[in-house]
């Protein structure tokens, strides 16, 4: 278990609340169950230079809590957090961020959610990969300061994510970028997937991929995804038939532009 930004005994925000790791060099090794980075003050962690960062399935037998018990967390947090996550920026005016940044340098996650409530940020650069699970992204309609309160960012040539399912801007605001030779693969994507939720990203530069299984932009929201500058963006592969969706329920709004890029689809389902 790691807390990172904790708050203060009345679990009000305190400035300058502050947790930092660094996870620097081939051989260095951080592994938890449940990590929250941002609880209520600032948090980062900092994978570089060949280090990686474990996310390990849950030990029912070995329960620990961040709150003063289980019972009063599984209330305050709805029960929808299972005890196996990663959160990033989990309170009101919270602010989190995992770097993984470097060619070696990884995260093996399980389920991850960056931007609860709070502000969360994942960066991917210059050579380091992250695998996982489920990743959402601005999970709740949330307190924030920056224009998303959920951001995944994938850059340069060697970059990578590759995950089961994704979903950028649950019932929050969310945005991911692919840029610079990054890539994105497998997994389904899922933009604006609440009513409330607004979902966009940015997938450009040539060398840049974005290969999933399916992909539905607008699921009951606001979806946006923009292919521009040389990428190339290809769904199928997965059982699920269409595998692009453009606003698929009744009040959602999906939009997709394409710009000098490609994309390859099977079949493409608007409305």
């Amino acid at each position: 278990m790691l807390v990172l930004g904790n708050a203060n005994a009345q679990g009000s925000y305190s400035e300058g609340n502050a947790g930092y790791v660094d996870v620097s060099g081939v051989g260095a090794i951080l592994k938890a169950e449940y990590f929250t980075i941002g609880t209520y003050g600032i948090g980062a962690i900092n994978i570089r230079n060949g280090g990686t960062m474990v996310s390990v399935p849950f030990n029912p037998a070995a329960p620990y809590c961040p709150f003063d018990d289980k019972a009063y967390y599984d209330a305050w947090a709805g029960g929808d957090m299972d005890w196996k996550s990663t959160i990033v920026g989990y309170g009101a005016n919270s602010t989190g961020a995992i770097n993984v940044t470097g060619t070696g340098s990884s995260w093996q996650a399980l389920d991850a959610y960056i931007g609860r409530m709070g502000n969360g940020t994942l960066d991917i650069s210059s050579g380091g990969t992250v695998t996982g699970k489920m990743f959402n992204v601005g999970t709740y309609a949330g307190s924030y300061t920056d224009d998303y309160q959920g951001i995944i960012r994938v850059t340069g040539t060697g970059s990578s994510l590759s995950t089961d399912d994704v979903y950028i801007g649950d019932a929050g605001k969310a945005n991911q970028t692919v840029t610079g030779g990054g890539s994105v693969r497998e997994g389904n994507y899922y933009f604006g997937n609440a009513a409330t939720g607004n979902g966009d990203a940015s997938i450009s530069g040539a060398g840049t991929t974005f290969a999933v299984n399916t992909m539905t932009v607008g699921v009951s929201g606001k979806g946006k995804v923009d292919i521009r500058d040389g990428a190339s963006v290809a769904i199928g592969g997965g059982a699920s038939t269409p595998p692009l969706l453009i606003a698929k329920n009744a009040g959602s709004v999906g939009v997709l532009e394409i710009g000098a890029a490609s994309l390859t689809s099977g079949i493409i389902q608007a409305g």
